[in-house]
């Protein structure tokens, strides 16, 4: 695998990297397969938008034991509300979705953080 220095972070990236979302449809043991195969191969960042509770806690508890191998990058306004994915901007609901990702990855940080789905230049500058 190639790394790549992230800008001035002092983080080495590989060049591949897993984009969790189809990880939603699968158990947790399908989840641990999948992550422990992109480690094999030397894949080192993860980038989980996903609010859906199992898939984050499949991807915590597959993550458990080797957090410091793992560069995760995590959305800020992807959120979970009745049933279902919402993309928010309220801070309350931002700041409790952030949390339960945090918990649910059993990590008390997040490598990178990213606002999650700005569509429009006019939202940008809202934010």
């Amino acid at each position: 695998m190639k790394y790549r220095n992230l800008g001035n972070t002092g983080l080495k990236v590989s060049e591949i990297g897993l984009g969790a979302e189809w990880l939603e449809r699968h158990n947790a043991e399908e989840v641990k397969a999948v992550i422990d195969c992109c480690e094999e191969q030397g894949i080192n960042i993860l980038d989980c938008w996903m609010s859906e509770p199992n898939v984050r806690s499949n991807i915590g508890a597959a993550l458990e034991g080797r957090r410091d191998k793992w560069i995760i990058q995590g959305h800020l306004g992807s959120t979970w509300q009745d049933g279902q994915y919402v993309r928010t901007r309220e801070l309350s609901q931002v700041k409790a979705a952030f949390m339960d990702l945090l918990e649910r990855l059993r990590t008390d940080y997040i490598d990178l953080g990213m606002i999650h789905f700005v569509d429009e230049p006019e939202e940008f500058h809202r934010i």
